[in-house]
């Protein structure tokens, strides 16, 4: 549940993923991620720890500092890495646990690895740890898809698919309580108002819009039964998407899953459509004049 202060407009809570940055938050995280796994290591016995071997290996292979000029004390070389740690380059950070990774025994890395994902994802991080390498959790490709379809949509004047789309990105962008739910209603609901864009219709399936679009069957008919088996539910107040009949639990994965398929198909059906296919004024699909939005979506995370 939203705090009081967000509830009336004086904090957000729709903060997005850091792409090409690092907030306190994430940096504590990554801290404590280090901490949690590697220094905090009192099962390891005898001397010399392996938290004693991570460190003198930051020091001296990571920070490139003079081996004789190590830290005697524990606490000073954790008191140096911290301060380090906060005046970073956000990038720094990644290679940091990249580096420990790298320096860890076999048999540390998957706790290590579970914890760094942990804290990245709490903290919405757009990376992910992935057999010790720092990864985009998606592509180029994925933000392309989804950027050219929202694009799209505005040429063709198809508002409410477009709204839909920038809420469904808006709703999977957030780092507190994200509704992953509601983002995956709202990227089928995006296909369904382009469906009623493509068949002319005020209520129209997206089995109506292959008949319109594609009038001599030349997609294969068990394509468009998939499709329509996961784009074709009743919107953002309907009974559920597949996810949800599936009795499934619907998370990040699934809401990006959605929302980039999503957008895959509006642009398919708006190329099937051909570029002089504009809307009509008298369509209203959602109840509304379509292309009553002019204001751009925010950006897709990089997910």
């Amino acid at each position: 549940m939203p705090s009081f202060s967000q509830r009336i407009g004086k904090t957000s809570s729709d903060e997005y993923l850091q792409v090409d940055s690092a907030d306190e938050g994430l940096r504590v995280g990554i801290w404590n991620a280090i901490w949690k796994t590697v220094i905090d290591d009192a099962w390891a016995k005898p001397k010399p720890t392996l938290r004693d071997e991570v460190l003198d290996d930051i020091w001296e292979h990571f920070f490139r500092k003079p081996t004789d000029e190590t830290p005697k004390e524990t606490h000073t070389i954790l008191a140096d890495i911290k301060d380090w740690m906060v005046k970073a380059e956000w990038y720094e950070l990644y290679d940091l646990l990249e580096f420990v990774y790298s320096v860890l025994p076999p048999t540390e890395v998957t706790a290590f690895e579970a914890s760094a994902n942990r804290a990245l994802e709490s903290q919405r991080s757009a990376y992910r740890m992935m057999n010790g390498a720092i990864l985009p959790v998606s592509d180029a490709v994925e933000v392309a898809e989804v950027t050219r379809a929202s694009e799209r949509l505005k040429e063709r004047g198809i508002g409410p698919a477009r709204d839909h789309l920038a809420n469904a990105i808006q709703e999977l962008g957030k780092r507190r309580r994200p509704d992953f739910d509601l983002a995956v209603r709202e990227a089928a609901a995006a296909v369904q108002s382009v469906s009623r864009w493509a068949a002319r219709r005020d209520v129209a399936s997206l089995m109506d819009a292959f008949r319109d679009l594609d009038p001599g069957g030349l997609i294969p008919t068990t394509l468009k039964q998939g499709l329509a088996s996961i784009f074709d539910t009743e919107g953002a107040q309907g009974s559920g998407h597949p996810f949800q009949l599936a009795r499934g639990e619907v998370g990040l994965p699934e809401a990006r899953f959605t929302i980039v398929s999503a957008s895959a198909l509006i642009n398919y059906l708006l190329a099937l459509a051909g570029p002089d296919r504009l809307n009509e004024a008298e369509i209203k699909p959602d109840g509304n004049q379509i292309g009553g939005s002019t204001d751009a979506p925010k950006a897709l995370p990089e997910l």
